[in-house]
């Protein structure tokens, strides 16, 4: 069930964002780039449908707009971004289907097209909410007097919500993302300027600096790190667990998966208790760490012994333990293994399987 409110300006953005982050599990808004810090936008919102609703299932389209690339200009997207506000509101709640929800852009087939045969730029940076709107109404207002039309310009909220990669983009913040034909040259120069926007609202590039200073010291210290790390697996995970820096075990088992090459699982709480309410590691523990070695036995039995299977099977346990099965409330009845789980039950019943 969605929904898709009319708006102006960051503040009324913020509001209805704060508002939506305890009603709704998804939110999205899009800006016209045009309108600078007042722009006018959409913002979407929605949740899973509690009714088995039936929502019809779009057709991509496929259209020549090759010959029409050089028609992307400041006039025509300011008339598509006319249109599009126009025609997306939708107060009321009412049935969609997924698909056109999460990529509305893929309505069209061939939509990259559009911006030329030199494709196109995107730039995307996250401001923390502690600097408030001003950054990011300052790059708004920069893209709208450039007259660079956007064509795509997306604002959303990310919340506290560690992730299961280790170079994943998104932290706690405001996110703005904006895209741009790839024919000027001062798209160079005003990237540029955003940069030394962002980093003046922090604190992310000082804590990159204080991470980035730590690993440099650290291989400072231990010349022989990078060859103990390709070396012998006990060795490495020894070494690895005397660094403060690694976080406890689950720290050391991705640094040997992800720069070692090593074909280990990384165990975090979230890769624990996913496996576990699948069967996997399900005996009896004395502690956490002895579950988590269970759970590594168990899933290394079933996967190839290749790094690249262990990758996989790391980020998508620990993206399914964040986002679907959850230490409270899980999501069950929307979980795509449900049927295969040996946990739900349990967890259903409310008697175990946490």
């Amino acid at each position: 069930m969605t929904e898709a409110v009319a708006l102006r300006g960051l503040e009324e953005f913020q509001e209805i964002s704060d508002v939506s982050d305890a009603t709704h599990e998804y939110t999205v808004a899009w800006f016209d780039s045009f309108g600078g810090r007042n722009a006018r936008g959409i913002f979407f919102r929605g949740n899973h449908a509690a009714i088995a609703a039936r929502a019809k299932k779009r057709r991509a389209l496929r259209l020549p707009l090759a010959p029409f690339a050089p028609l992307l200009n400041p006039l025509s997207v300011r008339a598509f971004n006319a249109a599009y506000y126009r025609a997306s509101q939708h107060r009321q709640p009412h049935a969609q289907h997924y698909d056109p929800f999460f990529y509305p852009l893929d309505a069209i087939a061939n939509w990259n097209v559009a911006y030329g045969r030199r494709g196109f730029v995107q730039y995307q940076c996250v401001i923390p909410i502690a600097a408030g709107v001003e950054p990011l109404a300052e790059i708004l207002d920069r893209t709208a007097r450039s007259r660079m039309a956007s064509f795509l310009t997306v604002i959303k909220k990310f919340a506290d919500v560690e992730s299961p990669g280790i170079l994943s983009f998104p932290r706690p913040g405001t996110t703005l993302c904006l895209d741009f034909a790839a024919k000027s040259a001062a798209l160079l120069p005003m990237r540029e300027t955003f940069d030394a926007i962002v980093a003046a609202a922090g604190p992310y590039a000082l804590q990159r600096l204080q991470a980035l200073r730590r690993v440099v010291e650290t291989f400072r210290e231990r010349p022989d790190l990078p060859a103990v790390l390709k070396g012998p697996m006990p060795a490495a995970l020894k070494s690895l667990k005397g660094l403060t820096q690694m976080g406890g075990d689950s720290g050391a088992y991705r640094m040997l998966l992800f720069a070692g090459d090593h074909p280990v699982l990384p165990v975090n709480a979230a890769v624990e208790r996913t496996a576990r309410r699948l069967g996997y590691g399900a005996g009896g523990a004395r502690d956490f760490r002895q579950s988590a070695q269970n759970v590594r036995d168990a899933v290394a039995r079933e996967l190839p012994a290749t790094s690249a299977a262990h990758r996989t099977a790391y980020v998508y346990l620990a993206h399914h333990g964040v986002t679907i099965c959850k230490q409270a409330d899980p999501e069950c009845p929307i979980c795509p293994l449900k049927a295969e789980c040996p946990g739900r039950k349990a967890i259903v019943a409310g008697v175990g399987g946490a």
